[in-house]
């Protein structure tokens, strides 16, 4: 997995088991965070040190950095080199606002161009530190994934024509969903390449991680809290049951394709009743399955980091202290 900066002796026992799942030395990917405070402000400038360093202070070690769009190179490029001074291995990750629109659009296939551009402003730079996530959660549920494939083996070619070592994180055609790692769902194959990284997104019970969502869907009958009652035989309880199985089935699909496990998003609203005990227990079924998380978010779901100008406030403390706790 990433290997830490010279400067910062740092190894972590996630990142060193998960590395057994690729075809060689790799990223360490853990503990991780998406930083998406930019992502509700127009991205026109890049990400100031001081506020990298007081992330990497907080005891995280990666971090999954949105971008709206490829097109802001010089943000994008000023906001990487940031985040890798301050000592952070990063993941630079392609995140549109609603996903489905760029597929439809002209300009879903002019990114691998992008990317191209992308991976030439770091040619040659932090090859062990740095990956490039082609798009988040591409969807393509119900429908034939053959022009995503094409798609992404054009991202893939294009960055690897510039730096054939660097890592790349590339999702299913099915937005990384956990269904589709296991049973007939689970048939679709990742390319043959090294250094391929094949994330899943956990969500689940997605009716309680997401309770305002469903909430508004007529569900408000339904028990939200965590964990639910284990005795309900309603789908939340048998889901909750089945989170050890979720990441076995993963971490499974991604031997037997020969690439790297990494949960790129992990989080629960702070409108869920027991959202610690979440946290808890999704952190240990990934230290016992040794597949790094990389936790969604500055914001809400996570741990409501806000900027205040030196430093960041935390509003949940105690979710900070489970998610960059160590595995001993």
């Amino acid at each position: 997995m990433l290997s830490s900066p010279p400067q910062k002796h740092f190894a972590v026992a996630l990142g060193l088991l998960a590395a057994a799942f690729s075809h060689g030395a790799g990223l360490l990917l853990s503990p991780g965070l998406s930083m998406t405070d930019h992502l509700q402000q127009q991205f026109t400038e890049p990400i100031k040190r001081e506020k990298a360093d007081a992330l990497y202070r907080l005891g995280f070690r990666l971090i999954r950095l949105p971008v709206p769009n490829l097109e802001n190179d010089f943000v994008i490029v000023g906001s990487v080199n940031n985040l890798l001074a301050a000592g952070f291995n990063v993941v630079l990750d392609l995140h549109p606002q609603v996903t489905r629109d760029l597929q439809k659009s002209d300009d879903f296939w002019i990114q691998p161009a992008l990317w191209r551009n992308i991976a030439k402003q770091f040619k040659g730079q932090a090859l062990d530190r740095l990956a490039f996530e082609i798009l988040n959660e591409p969807d393509y549920r119900r429908k034939n994934p053959r022009a995503y494939e094409s798609w992404m083996n054009l991202c893939i070619d294009a960055i690897r024509d510039v730096d054939a070592r660097r890592w790349i994180v590339a999702s299913t055609p099915y937005m990384g969903d956990v269904d589709h790692f296991d049973g007939p769902e689970a048939s679709w194959t990742a390319p043959r390449v090294d250094r391929l990284i094949v994330p899943m997104h956990y969500y689940r019970p997605i009716a309680i991680t997401h309770p305002q969502s469903y909430s508004s869907r007529g569900a408000k009958s339904q028990n939200l809290s965590y964990p639910p009652d284990p005795y309900d035989d309603d789908f939340n309880a048998k889901d909750a049951k089945n989170m050890s199985l979720h990441f076995q089935k993963y971490g499974e699909w991604c031997r037997k394709n020969g690439v790297t496990p990494w949960i790129g998003e992990a989080g629960c609203h702070e409108d869920t009743p027991g959202r610690q005990r979440w946290f808890q227990d999704v952190k240990a079924v990934a230290d016992r399955a040794a597949i790094p998380v990389c936790w969604w978010s500055t914001d809400g779901f996570g741990i409501k980091a806000k900027w205040s100008g030196s430093r960041y406030e935390i509003g949940y403390p105690d979710i900070l202290g489970i998610i960059t706790s160590r595995r001993r």
